[in-house]
């Protein structure tokens, strides 16, 4: 019971980077329906592209931000020792969730097409290899938290790959651009940079601080 309170709070806290999609998908899914009965798949691709990178580079920032808050922020928290304690669960999700996000609407677009029923099969595969991966965690190793998050990285990243590879097959689209590289590569600067400057003795400073950097970073380097 105690691993799960602790799992489900950081799996709250990293599940914030995916808000921005819900919003993106109710603008996105009659232009993704229209493009898919018009067969202009040509337009689908980069209308896929584009918002795959919109979502990934929104997704960065607010993950890179979380990233290098998150040990201030247990200080706020009940027990947040605890949670302190299990930060690399933060970073293992928190980047499955990013190349979720980095894939875009892949899920979306079979699910408004005649080949929806391959999402179910999808679905299906997720949550078998779930239950199977975690079992293998928690019974074989000593890893506890952090097995059941290799377990959930592991498992949305197959299941992220699998839509990958048959919305390439079937519509010969794909979601990931080289301004995705470049993101990245911004986003790795300004976490390292953010982590090793000093900290403030005080906690709230450092938690508006170590983001402020993260977010100038990106402001520069979006320019």
């Amino acid at each position: 019971f105690f691993l799960f309170c602790v799992y489900s709070t950081l799996l709250a806290i990293i599940s914030l980077i995916s808000i921005p999609a819900m919003g993106l998908y109710s603008i996105s899914a009659p232009m993704i329906n229209k493009a898919i009965l018009e067969e202009e798949f040509d337009e689908l691709d980069r209308y896929h592209k584009k918002t795959s990178l919109s979502l990934f580079f929104i997704g960065l920032v607010l993950l890179s931000c979380i990233l290098v808050g998150f040990p201030y922020l247990t200080d706020f928290i009940k027990n947040g020792a605890l949670l302190k304690q299990a930060q690399p669960v933060i970073w293992i999700i928190g980047f499955a969730m990013l190349f979720d996000l980095s894939t875009g609407f892949n899920g979306h677009i079979i699910s408004l097409s005649k080949y929806y029923r391959f999402n179910i099969v999808v679905m299906l595969f997720l949550a078998i290899t779930t239950i199977s991966l975690n079992f293998i965690f928690l019974k074989y190793t000593n890893l506890e938290l952090l097995g059941i998050a290799v377990a959930y990285a592991v498992s949305l990243t197959l299941f992220n790959l699998a839509k990958i590879i048959f919305n390439y097959w079937k519509f010969k689209v794909f979601p990931f651009t080289i301004e995705m590289v470049y993101a990245l590569i911004i986003g790795t600067l300004a976490i390292t940079i953010a982590i090793i400057l000093p900290d403030f003795k005080s906690s709230f400073l450092n938690l508006i601080y170590k983001p402020g950097v993260i977010l100038l970073f990106f402001l520069i380097g979006n320019h």
